[in-house]
């Protein structure tokens, strides 16, 4: 009969023989060593991570999403005061941004606040106050605006992301009753 002799390779010292004898203690030692080097690589992974999404990713995802959690905020700050979201639209303009996003942040998933520039005529029906949100650089939206809403009043919006401004259009009750 013949015996198997059996040897083990640790991976802290590459080449390394045991001896059969200690085979218990080696082996611990082995998975030691394969815990830390397992330690090391997922802190090293993690770190590697963490500034690609909370650096780069996040700065390219704002230069190219719109900031519909802003308008949402604006949208949910006068329907939670003295307007209702009944009385709120995003004139919507080609490729700028989700309006179905601006509603859920403003607590409407339900709802999509798109109005396009010709059909702001509609809006004349609806009982003051109103609230529009425009793209800063839409002319046809905003001159639209100011020939139905000849008194209403124009407001910026700065981003916290540069080129992502967005203009309010705002008409009172005292305005529209006049």
């Amino acid at each position: 009969m013949s015996t198997i002799q059996l040897t083990v390779v640790t991976p802290g010292a590459f080449g390394a023989v045991a001896p059969p004898d200690r085979l218990d203690r080696t082996i611990d030692e082995a998975l030691n060593v394969l815990l830390w080097e397992g330690v090391i690589v997922l802190a090293l992974v993690a770190v590697l991570n963490y500034n690609l999404f909370f650096g780069e990713y996040i700065d390219r995802y704002d230069q190219s999403s719109w900031n519909s959690s802003e308008m949402g905020r604006v949208i949910a700050d006068y329907a939670g005061s003295f307007g209702s979201l009944d009385s709120a639209w995003v004139v919507a303009h080609a490729h700028w941004v989700d309006t179905r996003l601006v509603a859920m942040n403003a607590g409407d998933p339900l709802r999509d606040l798109e109005i396009w520039p010709e059909e702001l005529g509609a809006t004349l029906t609806v009982p003051p106050p109103k609230l529009f949100i425009v793209k800063a650089d839409d002319e046809l939206g905003l001159s639209t605006l100011e020939q139905l809403y000849p008194e209403g009043l124009m407001a910026f919006h700065q981003s916290r992301v540069a080129g992502k401004e967005f203009l309010t259009f705002f008409v009172s009750a005292q305005v529209a009753n006049h």
